[in-house]
């Protein structure tokens, strides 16, 4: 398998088919084991998200878990499949960080946070191990789990360029959830001053100023 380093960074996945995406986990990715990480922006902007808020959503017009027509799978869909994955291969990085992901959004913590301490004993000085783990322990209500995930958020913006917005948009939103409005709003105007108009984490960090 390929070092994860060397797969594609995260981007906002905006532009990426969800029922594509969501498949192209379960069915194995790309050959040579690259799987895409979702970024986390928001529901209807990743799988994980989408999936998320599919989940939620009352059947309609006999479709179940969301409206007629929604491709979208659940969350709960996805698991099986990932599960299975990391159990057959349990040193693919990239499927251990999506199951984690997956787990956290479903709000079981526990076994997310699990993963990414394995994947961060493996691979911790990776920059998408670091954002998964980083984006999992803000799901936390546990103080030292958030100044973690703060550092790591850190870490990745002032190591990896393409990924800097993400890392920014989430750190920001960590320290509005423990409490600290001033950092937050200061942490997205620095970031809405490096990032070009177009960069749709731009667009949300400036969503968040509007709405902090």
């Amino acid at each position: 398998m390929p070092s994860v380093s060397k797969i594609a960074p995260i981007v906002a996945v905006a532009l990426v088919a969800v029922v594509v995406l969501a498949a192209f986990l379960i069915d194995g990715g790309k050959k040579g084991g690259g799987t895409e990480v979702a970024s986390g922006v928001g529901a209807g902007t990743n799988p994980i998200a989408q999936a998320a808020q599919q989940s939620n959503r009352p059947a309609e017009a006999g479709v179940p878990g969301g409206a007629a027509g929604n491709n979208a799978p659940s969350l709960e869909g996805l698991v099986g499949g990932l599960e299975a994955k990391v159990k057959a291969d349990p040193g693919n990085v990239n499927n251990k960080l999506l199951l984690a992901q997956t787990y956290a959004e479903l709000g079981r913590l526990d076994d997310g946070m699990k993963l990414v301490r394995e994947a961060q004993a493996s691979n911790g000085g990776d920059a998408r191990v670091k954002l998964v783990s980083a984006m999992v322990l803000s799901k936390s209500d546990d103080p030292k789990n958030l100044k973690e995930a703060l550092t790591l958020f850190g870490e990745v913006a002032k190591a990896e360029p393409a990924q800097k917005g993400q890392a920014i948009l989430h750190k920001g939103r960590v320290q509005k959830k423990m409490g600290d409005v001033k950092a937050a709003k200061a942490t997205w105007k620095d970031g809405v001053a490096q990032l070009p108009e177009s960069d749709p984490l731009r667009k949300e960090m400036e969503k968040e100023l509007a709405g902090s």
